[in-house]
């Protein structure tokens, strides 16, 4: 921001300037004294030296006063006009080229009456992060994908923070479809909008949304809703066709409503095909529509071939059962499978994901084979214990906790949540209603926490919190298991929604530590991971890449080759070094679809290779709307001491806009001084000093 500057100099001293008068004289009579007597030289250069000596013991006696500099540094800010430009596609769609090239060069002469004026006015848009030249305008291309007008709005606040902003101009049709709604905020300068656009609506069509399940598994029907919205085809029908691969799967016919309703139009779609899968929702355009643009939209869907298996193994019907059985399967990911010896004839599958085991062993020692023999088939156990728990066949699986029980007696405990516990998150709101819950059914006796093992909920007793487990988790090469040692936890289940209204905090209790102990662990040395599922196509696409030597250490350096195929089949290749941990490597520019990619290094002489998809969605949100709102734009204008102005007026805004006066902010620094510090003032004494002496040297004097 150019500034232009000015300085004063002012010299002051901390004693009275009356002293200034006695250093006069005493320097005079010295003077006189010195040179009054009849000298070997001439008399012109008698007054000379005399004339020296006098500026000397002068300037010496005026530097006991304490003399000092007071410099007065004003730098004059010029105003600045913010010219904030609307360059997306929905003016591109309403208005031709030719229109907008014609605003904007009006808009452009706008902006040099100001700098006539002498304020600095600067561009800002959209699509550039930087602040432009008015020259600019002339080359907007009006292509932007999205409207965050609050977004821009709030970058130029930022930018001119603390500077000499004047005003801004918005120059806009008044649609967001990002951000906050631009006229809830009010702003420490003076905004002017002016409109463009059209504010009645086009004769047209449009696929407003779809809505589906991102997941869905093989063999099952998934739901798709198709959302129609219209302007000018009231009574008319239309057809809303899917397609996959180029074929047709499914197709409805709609009347679209006379009153301009949304119709919403339901598919059920069959999941015959492992992976992701990517379905093409259009309408089929009318004759007359405005664009056709808005008329298709995308569905990405991940059809997998199972769910998780999770077995729940009880010696006897108990209320609990229906508890964790209830936040399991809000979990469309888990398949959960229910087994009590004597009751369920179940076909046991040879893995599961995790296994839940309710008061097994028991005192009958009925379980224990079967406990051994399913144990086998998972390396993730949660152990629920109760009253008919066998302690001494549970010390022997190998929980973590060492259980001394004092016979059959029993306590009951309310949960405290352990503060400094970290494996996953459990939200402040759900520790305070676990703090409500009433007690459960725990063993009477000494606990013995051996090892790693974690503690997520101590035991509690009244007010007082003990140092006992109540809940656990341990990890030992590559087993996990969880000990709850109470039962009751149906009692937690209700007493949350008798808080609440709802099962949160006990249901992500049990999920998370599910999660916990049935996710994977990733033991390889080389990995290649999206930082995303989805990403749109006006960003890139983000691969994060991880290569580890044998003790798990990161190590850089390493050739990677990377290639990207898309739906079409077509293979893109890269080939990149990672250069540090966490290294991201970034796609450009990709179209939308589904990209199935396979990164390969070297590691020990041998090739180590990942794979994986991801998704590159069009970021469709121009089309949906192109109805100027120019209420918006009032509204902003009138809360910030601005006015509203449309495309016709563009003479009045630049006839008003050149009335306005410059008005420069002033920066005043000072700086103070010592004179005594003031090389050049010592220098001056020096020679001063010097020239006498020399002088009178030279004319044999001393």
């Amino acid at each position: 921001m150019a500034a232009e500057h000015s300085e004063s100099i002012r010299f002051f001293t901390e004693y009275s300037l009356w002293w200034t008068l006695p250093a006069l004289l005493v320097a005079a009579l010295y003077s006189f004294l010195l040179y009054s007597r009849k000298a070997p030289w001439s008399p012109v250069l008698n007054r000379i030296l005399a004339g020296s000596r006098f500026i000397l013991v002068f300037l010496i006696l005026l530097l006991l006063l304490g003399w000092f500099i007071k410099q007065i540094n004003n730098r004059y800010e010029k105003p600045v006009w913010a010219i904030a430009v609307d360059d997306s596609q929905s003016l591109g769609l309403v208005l031709d080229s030719a229109k907008l090239n014609a605003y904007m060069a009006k808009i452009k002469d706008v902006a040099l009456k100001l700098q006539n004026l002498g304020f600095e006015v600067h561009l800002h848009t959209l699509r550039s992060q930087a602040e432009q030249t008015a020259d600019s305008l002339a080359q907007l291309r009006f292509t932007h994908e999205g409207t965050d007008l609050s977004g821009l709005m709030r970058r130029i606040r930022n930018r001119y923070e603390n500077q000499n902003l004047a005003g801004t101009l918005l120059v806009s049709d008044g649609i967001y479809n990002q951000g906050a709604d631009p006229s809830f905020q009010t702003y420490p300068y003076e905004i002017t909008a002016l409109g463009l656009g059209d504010t009645v609506p086009q004769r047209d069509v449009s696929l407003k949304a779809i809505f589906h399940n991102k997941i869905s598994y093989m063999g099952n029907k998934f739901p798709l809703v198709a959302e129609v919205a219209h302007s000018g085809f009231g009574n008319q029908d239309v057809t809303i066709g899917i397609t996959k691969n180029g074929q047709n799967i499914a197709s409805q016919r709609v009347k679209l409503s006379a009153s301009g309703a949304m119709s919403r139009v339901e598919f059920l779609i069959d999941a015959t095909e492992k992976g992701t899968q990517h379905y093409v929702v259009q309408v089929q355009p009318l004759q007359g529509e405005f664009t056709t643009k808005n008329n298709l939209k995308h569905a990405y869907i991940e059809v997998i071939d199972s769910r998780e298996r999770i077995l729940l193994v009880a010696s006897s019907p108990h209320p609990d059962i229906r508890a964790f059985r209830s936040a399991v399967e809000k979990n469309s990911n888990y398949e959960f499978t229910l087994h009590i010896p004597g009751i369920h004839q179940t076909k046991f599958e040879d893995r599961y994901d995790l296994i839940i085991f309710h008061q097994v062993p028991d005192r009958k020692n009925m379980t224990i084979n079967l406990m051994n023999e399913l144990m086998r088939k998972t390396d993730a156990t949660l152990f629920v214990a109760g009253v008919l728990s066998n302690y001494a066949e549970l010390n022997k699986v190998g929980t973590g906790i060492k259980i001394q029980a004092f016979g059959n007696q029993t306590d009951r405990v309310v949960p405290a949540f352990n503060p400094t516990f970290n494996k996953f998150v459990y939200e402040d709101a759900q520790r305070e209603a676990l703090a409500n819950f009433p007690p459960l059914v725990v063993p009477f006796g000494d606990f013995q926490v051996q090892g790693s093992t974690q503690v997520v909920l101590y035991q509690r007793v009244g007010r007082v919190q003990t140092n006992k487990p109540l809940l656990t988790l341990q990890e030992n090469e590559g087993k996990k298991v969880a000990l709850l040692l109470g039962e009751g936890a149906w009692s937690w289940r209700m007493q949350n929604f008798e808080d609440v209204e709802n099962f949160a905090a006990f249901d992500d209790l049990i999920t998370k530590t599910i999660q916990y102990l049935s996710a994977k662990q990733d033991k390889r040395k080389f990995r290649v991971t999206p930082t995303d599922t989805e990403f749109f196509d006006t960003e890139p696409a983000i691969l994060e890449v991880e290569v580890y030597n044998d003790i798990y250490e990161p190590i850089f350096g390493q050739k990677i080759d990377l290639q990207l195929i898309n739906e079409q089949k077509q293979t893109r290749s890269y080939s990149f070094i990672n250069g540090s941990a966490n290294y991201k490597h970034y796609l450009q520019s990709l179209p939308q679809g589904i990209y199935k990619y396979r990164a390969s290094t070297t590691l020990n002489a041998k090739q180590e290779v990942v794979s994986g998809q991801f998704i590159v969605k069009a970021l469709d949100l121009e089309a949906v709307n192109t109805t100027a709102d120019f209420g918006t734009l009032r509204t902003l204008a009138a809360k910030n001491k601005g006015r509203f102005y449309m495309a016709n007026q563009l003479d009045a805004l630049g006839a008003d806009l050149g009335k306005r006066q410059p008005i420069s902010q002033i920066h005043s620094s000072e700086v103070f001084a010592e004179v005594i510090n003031l090389w050049w003032l010592l220098v001056l004494l020096l020679l001063l000093a010097f020239l006498e002496w020399g002088t009178r040297k030279y004319k044999g004097a001393y």
